[in-house]
């Protein structure tokens, strides 16, 4: 009996293509991790119809989850048919605010794990009767499968690749694509504005720029599922002689662009009791305002489909194989149902909570350093940033403890924090690295990666430098690397008034209290509805209203603004280029286009002087990235992770 060997099961869509050869009796095998189960399990569960999960779970739990040892006893005197999907050649997809292309397509990694599976592939077939390997893609991939054919035909194996438009599905069992991210990206958008100007769209509208001439092709996923295995069988024929096939799974009918927007701008609307007539799509780019540009570049670089045209006809596919068109009937969108559950969804996100293990170091007879934990796994410490509460880590850390085990604190001296103490250097960057150490050695850590925001990133550096050995690998997250030779170029707003407010607490400290006055009820709080002439400049400086009093409580006591300021003025003192450019750690960089407390120029300048460094800039992003762009970061974090595993070739992002 025939038994189907899957790389890397990831998605639901996965999961109907597999569940079908169980249904028709054929063992299958997932090449990964058992912990996919539960990953999966999870997707699962979000379905609403009742019949389809009992029917998917009861797959899922047939699905035998191996290691690459595990293959010879599983597959023994079996043939196997090989499966996998796009997602683990996924080019990663880079956006520069510095360079004229601003999205940047890196190949490496997919051009890395497709050597890895011909290898993997190569030592397999030497003890398994491999009958056929089976490639599931994109239409709409940047470039041909020319380096996929070139593996296939290297292996000399009856090969085919299954070509599908934009996944969409029956809406009623769960996610769909693109019609489920477009409006993912406008409901978080519009709530984002109106986070920092609450009623900026009731005075301007938000111009959606594309090309009105572009068509989408888009394809019920049950369609797409079914067509796939009815080009398997019909390549697995007698009379079928081709040792390589390619099949493009396509919508008879496209859909313009046009009304694909203006029908999900109509359901949302309807959805969610709230006008989005003030929403209307443009092909002139002359048109644009600040906000509306900030939109398009969200959509450029996360939907990239909407800005580029793209012709399905055999000249796009290169040569090597028949391509064979499978032309499906159209299906009607559901668009009504796609923003009920992204709104469902939406809600159930907002009131995320995490578990907390409450911990304690005691460092003398009057002071204790409390500390938290979360989930299980390898060790992640969190080096946070001056006065940021903890809270503020709540979206990544419920994400990130699903597999790692995290360590966070929050950064001592904002309250307890005295001149003499200061004097003294019981709080600052050296007394930081110090609190490193107790709790490191209090969970008797031997090993750990450390992920530091903003000011965090200077006490993990040093405490690296201090101890090499301990630390695996470093995450800067909007790390602020100032001072450094060249830094007045970088210097952001909030650094220039560091220096201001300098001035005041050592010559004028009777302004201490005007100041923390206007910052806690100036623009932060009540900006200015008119923002047409400078919005630009003053957008980024509203802070979010959910997150607003917590950030500014620093600035309802005296005793905690001055703490604050003196922890500042001593970081901006240490200068830590020789200690980050002697770093031998893989690093990764994420920096946030829009940073106006520490720019992404500075995290740039970083990335030059550290040797083993990666850099992302997630576009239209602010400070509070882990905040506001949970999923963006987490993707980066991924990835940083990905690449410490040579051996993996299997992504898992």
């Amino acid at each position: 009996m025939e038994k189907i060997l899957y790389f890397d099961l990831q998605d639901v869509f996965d999961l109907e293509v597999i569940s079908q050869f169980i249904i028709q009796g054929k063992e299958v095998c997932s090449l990964g991790e058992e912990i996919r189960r539960n990953d999966i399990f999870v997707k699962i569960d979000r379905l609403s119809d009742i019949p389809k999960k009992k029917q998917l779970i009861l797959c899922l739990d047939r699905i035998h989850f191996i290691n690459r040892n595990q293959i010879r006893e599983q597959f023994e005197e079996k043939s196997v048919s090989v499966w996998f999907s796009e997602s683990i050649f996924s080019k990663v997809r880079h956006y520069d605010p510095h360079s004229t292309a601003k999205i940047l397509v890196n190949n490496q990694r997919a051009d890395r794990e497709i050597e890895k599976l011909r290898i993997f592939l190569e030592k397999i077939k030497e003890i398994l009767e491999l009958t056929d390997l089976n490639y599931i893609c994109s239409a709409y991939s940047e470039e041909d499968s020319g380096d996929i054919m070139k593996m296939f035909q290297s292996l000399d194996i009856p090969s085919r690749i299954y070509r599908i438009p934009l996944l969409t599905q029956d809406v009623k069992n769960g996610l769909v694509d693109p019609c489920e991210r477009f409006t993912y990206w406008l409901l978080y958008f519009v709530s984002w504005i109106e986070l920092r100007i609450p009623e900026y769209f009731r005075t301007h509208r938000l111009s959606v720029v594309t090309d009105k001439k572009l068509s989408l092709n888009i394809l019920d996923k049950d369609k797409i599922v079914n067509n796939i295995l009815l080009c398997y069988d019909k390549h697995n024929s007698k009379d079928n002689k081709e040792q390589m096939a390619e099949y493009c799974i396509l919508n008879y009918q496209d859909t313009p662009v046009d009304d694909f927007i203006q029908s999900i701008v109509k359901s949302v609307s309807n959805v969610s009791g709230k006008n989005f007539d003030f929403i209307r799509v443009t092909d002139d780019s002359k048109e644009l305002n600040f906000i509306d540009l900030m939109f398009y570049k969200l959509i450029r670089f996360y939907l990239p489909f909407f800005a580029n045209h793209t012709s399905f006809d055999d000249h796009k596919y290169g040569k090597g194989a028949q391509i064979n068109y499978v032309m499906a009937a159209d299906q009607e969108k559901h668009y009504r149902l796609i923003a009920e559950h992204l709104l469902a969804e939406k809600k159930r996100f907002d009131v995320i909570g995490v578990s907390r293990r409450r911990k304690s170091v005691t460092i003398n007879e009057s002071q204790k350093l409390v500390y938290y934990t979360s989930g299980s796994g390898e060790p992640i410490l969190i080096i946070n940033a001056f006065g940021a509460y903890v809270e503020a880590w709540d979206r990544l850390i419920f994400e990130l403890s699903k597999k790692y085990y995290i360590i966070i604190w929050e950064i001592r001296g904002v309250i307890e924090g005295t001149k003499e103490l200061f004097e003294k250097e019981e709080f600052g960057v050296s007394s930081q690295v110090r609190d490193i150490e107790r709790i490191v050695a209090y969970e008797n850590l031997d090993c750990f990666h450390m992920l530091a925001w903003c000011s965090g990133m200077k006490s993990a550096a040093i405490y690296t430098s201090k101890h090499p050995d301990k630390v695996k690998s470093l995450i800067f997250l909007a790390g602020d690397y100032a001072p450094y030779r060249g830094i007045e170029n970088n210097y952001s707003k909030f650094r220039d008034n560091i220096s201001l407010i300098e001035e005041i607490i050592n010559e004028k400290p009777h302004m201490l209290k005007i100041y923390m006055q206007l910052i806690f009820g100036g623009l932060f709080r009540t900006p200015s509805v008119d923002l047409s002439d400078d919005i630009e400049t003053i957008f980024f400086e509203i802070l979010p209203t959910i997150y607003r009093d917590k950030l500014l409580t620093l600035f309802q006591s005296q005793d905690q603004t001055v703490n604050f300021l003196r922890i500042c003025m001593e970081y901006y003192n240490h200068d830590v280029s020789d200690v980050l450019s002697s770093l031998t750690q893989p690093v990764t960089i994420i920096s946030a286009e829009y940073d106006q407390v520490a720019s992404s120029d500075q995290s740039l300048w970083a990335h030059g002087i550290i040797r083993h460094s990666t850099y992302y800039c997630i576009p239209c992003a602010t400070h509070l990235l882990m905040l506001e762009r949970t999923g963006d970061v987490m993707r980066c974090i991924e990835e940083h992770m990905e690449r410490l595993c040579p051996t993996c070739f299997t992504s898992h992002s």
